[in-house]
């Protein structure tokens, strides 16, 4: 006597770990994050630079840069000072 196992559903087993495997989550939470930062740091410098060229300069020079294909979020500024 032999047995026989069949499997069904593999197609849709390698589909949903291909998904899941595809990090889309990990990178929608590090894009939140990092604009979340992005925010805490333009508001944190309009309450340090209350006057002048510095003011303006730090704000709109001021960007999020998502980097590594999703995985990573670092605030950037042009300014020299800072």
């Amino acid at each position: 006597m032999s047995s026989m196992i069949q499997f069904e559903g593999l197609e849709k087993l390698e589909q949903v770990l291909n998904e899941q495997a595809s990090l889309k989550p990990v990178k929608k939470i590090i894009q939140k994050a990092g604009a979340e930062l992005n925010n805490e740091t333009v508001s944190n410098m309009q309450t340090v630079y209350t006057k002048g060229y510095s003011k303006k300069n730090n704000v709109n020079n001021t960007s999020l840069e998502i980097q590594n294909d999703g995985l990573k979020a670092v605030q950037t500024t042009q300014t020299d000072h800072i």
